[in-house]
This record gives C-alpha cells, structure tokens and sequence, in this order.
C-alpha cells in the first residue's frame, strides 16, 4: 500500500477564466478534435476550446475573455461591412480564395449559442505592433487576471508575438496573483485530415509545466527546498484521489490506495519522494548530523527518485525534457551514502551552496572532528571523545604545553588514557597540518556562536562568505584523506648552504633513508640585522619549511648562521618537527715537508 501524504492537500479554487486573442483572417468551417473529443463544427477554435474545457458547466463567477483588434472585431468578432451606398451589411464576408460572399457569423454569435453562465467579455487591444502596443497588451491581459484563477488559453491566431507575451505572462502571474494553468491549446488547422474537415487540437500544456518544473527543480537545488514541486502536484493529488474514490464508490477508502488506480498511486509517489526530500533537507538545515551520517533520508530519496523515473512518462505524462530535471535534483542527493562521515563534508557543501553559511561552518566543524575520532579510534558519540579533538585543534595552532592541555575523563585511568590519545594526535603531520589550517573555521563558528555582539567583530559579512566557502573546499572529505595518506611520506629538508647534488654517496644515503630529499637554501643573515627585520627573516623561512613538510613526516637537517640556526631549531622542535645536524670525521694526510691536509667525511646525522 503506498503511503497517504495529505500534507498541503487542501486546495482553495479559484475562477475558471478562459483567454484568447481573435485573428482577422477568414476561417473554414472544420471540426476540432483532441483524442476522444470531438466539437461540433464551427469556423472559431475558441468556441471548441470552451467546448473541450467544458466550459457549459462554468458557473457565472468564472469568466471569459476575448482580445480583440478593432480590425478583428468587424471581421470575426461581430461580423459587419460596409456597402457602396453606405449602408452596413451584417454576417456576411467575402472568401478570399473564391472571391464569393459566404454567410458568415462571428465569435460572439458562436459563443451565445453555447449558452454558457460565464459571462464573456470582449476587451479591445491595438493592433499596433510597437513596443509600447505589447507591453499595452501585456498590461490589459494581466490586468484580467485575479488571485487564484485557473486560467485557460487558446494561443492559436493573432499577432506573432502573442504565444511568446502570453508565456512569459503566464510565469509573472503565476509568481505575482499564483494563478494555475489548467490548458494551452492550439488549434492545428494547416494539419486538417484528408477530408479537410478534422482538425487536431494540440495540446501545449506540459511546456508550461515544463516551465514550472524548471523553476521548482532550480529552487530547489539552488536553497533545497521543495515548495514549488510540491505546489505542482498537491492539486493534482486532490483530483485523483477524489476521481479514483468516485470510480471506487463503496469501499473507496480501501482501493484507492492500491494498483488499481495508477495515476493516483503515482502522484502519492511522486509526493511521497518530495517528502523525503523535504526531511532530507531539514536534517540539514537543522544540524541533525547523526541522521544526515546514516544518510536513510538520502538513501529513501534516490530510492523513489528512481520510481518516480519509471512512472513519468506513462502514469504520470511526463514528456522526455523532464527526465533531466529529475536527475538534476537527483544528483543533489547521488553521492550520500549509508553510514559515512563523508556526509557531513558533503552537507557541509551544500549548506554553504544554499547559503545557510551558519550550519556549513556547523557541519564543517563537525564533521572534522568525527572524522579524526574515527580515525583515532575514538567513539564519534561520546562527548569526551570528542573533546580530545576539539581540544587538539586548539592546541597545535597555540602551541599550548602539555602541563596546560584540558584533559576530559572521569578519573585518572580516563583521563591517562585521553592524555595518550591527544599525544598521539599532537605528534600526528596530518592532524598538525588540519589544525594548523582549521582555526578560522573555529574562529568563524565562534562569532556565529555569540551572534556577532562580542566587542570585537572579527569578521564583515563578505569575509565570513568568501572564507567558509574556501573553508568548505580546503577541508573536503577528500583533503582529509589525502592529508592521511600523505602523513605516510616522509621528507628530509636540506636546510644549509650545502645542496644536496654536492653531497657524497655515504650522505646522500643516509639522507634518503630519512626521507626524500628537498633543498631549502639557508639564507644570508646580515650582522648588522636588527631584531625586528632578524624575526621577519625566522618567519619567512620557517613558513617556507612548514610548506614543505606539510602533512608529511618531517625531519629537518639544519646548519648555518648560530643564532638563526638556534631559533629555527627552536621554532620547528616546537612544532614536533625532528631537526639534524651533520656530524664529520676529520682525516688527516701527511703531504711531507712538515705539511698536512685535514679531510672531513660525512660520518652521520645528530639530533639537535
């Protein structure tokens, strides 16, 4: 049995309200068909529009509206010409083709012989084709237009513009006073059947729907809400399901819900997936990272998305150029899986294409932190757990001392096993490398936290975009991974005035055995340096280093100028970066005459 969705079934109707614009050409009599309908002959394809909207059984709050040119109405509106001698000749035109005069009755004859109880109104327009004549039409059309009308049209005659005026006018409305169109027809009569009497009628409806399906599915990948897709379907839902309960009759209730009624039954599917959709986005825009790392709501929505492809050209008469739409929005939920952090990274995304930065910078944060306690073997659900890794990626950037780390636990066993576990992290490349990078993420999230009120704004509203969006990119679930792959590598940076090419094989080897080797030449140190322009010079180089070693297991060889050597020495180790020194055996060779030469051969690494 297929789940009853009633949310939002509630549908205020609004006036039937029928619109056309009237030709001036001299049209034949034929007989306009549509499948199983069949109107009575007639020289007007207004007449068998109303007669296929079924508009005999509107009442006198609907409305009928043709737009007529002042040449148009003497020529088919209310049919009057003038003779030679001045007098006025009534329902009688001359064919062009046989040059003949033809009883010939207008539109407005034709329409008061359908009886109907809407009136109809006959609204003048120019016949002008200047821009200010369009936008003069435009304006009369939409003026006709009321809150809530459901709006039917025949867009088969008159100016060339109009089919293109009356869509783009059809959007505007439909956004401004939430109008519905039930129908767009046009009536084919260049396509007229061997006996030149039938006439198809060709329905242009699913273009306009095509409209509103791109407009919904763009909402809804642009802030993931399903408003508009479901505004599309909730009416139809209401007249299926009252149709399938008259067919039912006794005992509605219990088969109106199962296969036998297929359009129905897709229609409560096709609400069913906006449903989940809908969930899948509150989870996001809620925060609720737990149902969004099961990933069931996406799970559920790829599921229906691809019922919901079997049934849309058949049950549901969609035409192909909506199959892309509904993979579209299907992509936005394609790459979540069941149970996986990378959800979060991913939500992290969207959140920050739809705009909600607040619960991005959430998820961003979040997500890190799980994503680090998985890796360390650390429980995700369990706050101190996570605390570790809160606590870590504050401490790295603040090179804060183990005596001052805030270790989480119960008791002393908790709290030791904690401690092992946040050095273990502390002496990680790749969580030094996210922490290093991560605390502008903090930073932003914390304003966010105290809404911006603390005495100092750190951030304007453009910095807090354009960072969370960099933010959002740099530590990807992907970023993530590549960092611990990369804590695998090793490098060893030469950092003296000695390149490596000009190495022996003894150092070269023993250097390679560390790590791969990368040059990083010591620079001049001035004597007359000043202790500003001194400390400028440690950050440019040490930076320099740190681009090197990022992510990977580092180990500095380091020799040059004593005090810059010292301080570099200092700022790395404290960084948990190991730094060498070359150590050197001095050979001496008797050259004779008194005279020696000492020969100094690499003899290993020593740990600063």
């Amino acid at each position: 049995m297929a789940e009853n969705t009633e949310k939002g079934t509630e549908a205020k109707e609004g006036r039937k309200v029928f619109l056309s614009v009237l030709g001036t050409g001299f049209y034949q009599k034929c007989v306009y068909y549509a499948g199983d309908f069949r109107a009575e002959q007639t020289r007007f394809i207004q007449r068998a529009s109303l007669e296929y909207y079924g508009a005999r059984e509107w009442t006198s709050t609907d409305l009928v509206c043709i737009f007529v040119t002042s040449k148009a109405r003497t020529d088919n509106w209310s049919v009057e010409r003038k003779t030679k001698d001045g007098t006025v000749e009534r329902n009688i035109r001359k064919d062009p083709v046989t040059q003949t005069d033809e009883e010939y009755f207008g539109l407005n004859d034709e329409l008061q012989s359908l009886g109907l109880k809407a009136p109809v109104r006959e609204i003048p327009i120019s016949q002008e084709g200047t821009e200010d004549a369009i936008w003069e039409t435009f304006r009369k059309i939409y003026d006709v237009l009321q809150e809530g009308d459901e709006v039917y049209l025949d867009v088969t005659h008159a100016f060339r513009y109009i089919p293109m005026l009356v869509m783009v006018l059809l959007n505007y409305a439909k956004f401004l006073k939430h109008i519905k169109v039930m129908g767009i027809v046009y009536g084919n009569w260049e396509s007229r059947t061997k006996n030149k009497i039938d006439a198809p009628m060709v329905n242009l409806l699913p273009f306009s729907e095509l409209q509103d399906w791109t407009a919904a599915a763009d909402q809804y990948i642009s802030t993931g809400s399903v408003e508009k897709l479901r505004n599309i379907y909730v009416p139809d839902l209401t007249v299926a399901r009252g149709l399938a309960a008259d067919e039912a009759g006794a005992g509605a209730k219990d088969k109106v819900f199962n296969g036998d009624y297929p359009r129905l039954k897709a229609i409560v599917t096709m609400l069913n997936l906006l449903d989940n959709m809908e969930l899948f986005g509150d989870e996001q825009f809620t925060c609720v990272g737990k149902h969004v790392y099961e990933g069931k709501a996406a799970s559920t929505v790829q599921d229906r998305l691809d019922k919901v492809r079997k049934i849309s050209q058949d049950t549901l008469r969609l035409q192909e150029p909506f199959i892309p739409l509904i993979d579209r929005v299907g992509d936005a939920v394609g790459e979540y899986r069941r149970n996986s952090v990378r959800n979060l990274f991913l939500t992290a995304r969207d959140c920050c294409t739809h705009r909600n930065y607040q619960q991005a910078t959430t998820f961003l944060m979040e997500g890190t932190v799980t994503y680090i306690c998985k890796r360390f073997d650390l429980d995700s659900e369990v706050i101190d757990d996570r605390d570790c890794v809160s606590s870590i990626l504050k401490i790295i950037p603040q090179n804060i001392p183990l005596r001052e780390w805030g270790i989480p636990g119960k008791n002393d066993t908790k709290r030791a096993d904690y401690k092992k576990k946040m050095i273990e992290m502390w002496k990680s490349p790749a969580v030094r490398d996210i922490a290093n990078r991560f605390s502008v993420v903090q930073d932003i999230r914390n304003q966010y936290m105290h809404c911006g009120l603390l005495k100092k704004v750190q951030f304007s509203p453009d910095v807090i975009v354009s960072k969370i969006e960099e933010c959002v990119k740099e530590f990807s679930y992907e970023n993530l991974e590549e960092a611990f792959r990369k804590q695998g590598e090793s490098v060893f940076v030469n950092f003296t005035n000695h390149p490596s090419s000009g190495w022996s094989e003894a150092q070269l080897a023993a250097a390679r055995a560390i790590g791969t080797i990368s040059d990083v030449p010591f620079p001049d140190v001035p004597t007359d340096m000043d202790e500003k322009a001194f400390d400028s010079l440690i950050r440019e180089y040490r930076n320099r280093i740190l681009e090197v070693c990022r992510g990977r297991q580092a180990t500095v060889h380091i020799q040059g100028e004593m005090t810059f050597t010292y301080r570099m020495v200092s700022e790395l180790k404290s960084r948990n970066i190991r730094c060498l020194a070359s150590v050197t055996k001095r050979n001496t060779v008797d050259l004779g005459d008194g005279k020696s030469q000492s020969v100094f051969g690499f003899a290993g690494f020593r740990d600063y």
